[in-house]
This record gives C-alpha cells, sequence and structure tokens, in this order.
C-alpha cells in the first residue's frame, strides 16, 4: 500500500448548494443590518410625547426650541415644535358604575411634540438607538425638565 498517494478533492453538487446558502445567508444579513447605512428609509416625523400628571408648576420648562434628550443613552432625539398642556383628572368608579373625573389641583397634563430624523422599522421609527412608537414609554431630558411619558402621536412629516 503506497501512503504517499494523495486523494484529490472536488467540489460535489451537495457542497455548492450549501456554499450558495451560506453566500445568500450573509447577503440577507448584511442586507438588514446595514440597510440603514445607505439611508432608504429615512424620514422625518414629529412624535407627541404625553406626561401626566406633571406639576403644574413644571410645564413652563418645556419650551419650543428645546433639544430632546433619550434619558438612558444621552443621544439627541428631536427638538421641541410645539408644548400644551391641560388639566389632571383623576378617574372614579362610583359604586353604581358610572365615572367619575375629579381635577387633581395643581397638576397638569403635558404634550410635548418633538421633530426629528428617523429611520422606518417595521415596530416604529428609530432616532439613533431610540425607538419611538404610539404606545411606547420615552424618558425624554429638556435643558431644564426631565420626564417619563407615553408617545401618543407618530406622523411622517417628510418622506
Amino acid at each position: 500500500m503506497n501512503l504517499n498517494t494523495k486523494k484529490k478533492k472536488s467540489i460535489n453538487f451537495v457542497d455548492l448548494i450549501i456554499i450558495i446558502a451560506l453566500i445568500s445567508a450573509l447577503i440577507l444579513a448584511g442586507t438588514v443590518i446595514f440597510r440603514d447605512v445607505a439611508g432608504g428609509d429615512r424620514v422625518t416625523v414629529s412624535y407627541t410625547v404625553k406626561v401626566e400628571p406633571i406639576d403644574t408648576t413644571f410645564v413652563s420648562k418645556a419650551a419650543e426650541g428645546n433639544g430632546v434628550y433619550d434619558f438612558e443613552t444621552a443621544e439627541f432625539i428631536g427638538t421641541v415644535s410645539a408644548v400644551s398642556d391641560a388639566q389632571a383628572y383623576k378617574r372614579s368608579y362610583r359604586e353604581d358604575g358610572t365615572v367619575k373625573d375629579s381635577v387633581i389641583e395643581g397638576m397638569s397634563v403635558l404634550y410635548i411634540t418633538v421633530e426629528a430624523e428617523a429611520i422606518r422599522r417595521d415596530n416604529g421609527y428609530a432616532i439613533g438607538s431610540t425607538l419611538v412608537g404610539i404606545g411606547r414609554e420615552l424618558e425624554i431630558r429638556l435643558p431644564n425638565l426631565y420626564c417619563s411619558g407615553e408617545c401618543v402621536r407618530v406622523e411622517v412629516i417628510e418622506e
């Protein structure tokens, strides 16, 4: 028996299919991961954060033109385009099942509307690493105010 003989390796059909599948998977993963770099899904959005209840004296600390930052990441997530407030109410139910809304003295509901450049996602809009979408809780920081609220509106204002 000759031990010096070498067996020539060749690519068979199964190997070729596996190589094509691996290359396809890598291309698909690269497309999903890096699609934002190409900027194909960039939009300008307007979103509103509802903060409730908040002490009425803090309402004036949010102003149009303020920069808005994600509290956890400190990333810039837009500029305040509008601020409004409303009286805060406490909802309770009477014994007969009817609703009773009572004014909460000294407290308001604050609406902060923000404009930002975002990337459209299946589950909302990404502004940096912050995901904005209706129903999402956001912890935001303005120059003179930190607050936590729920995103109650998102609108694309420029494609």
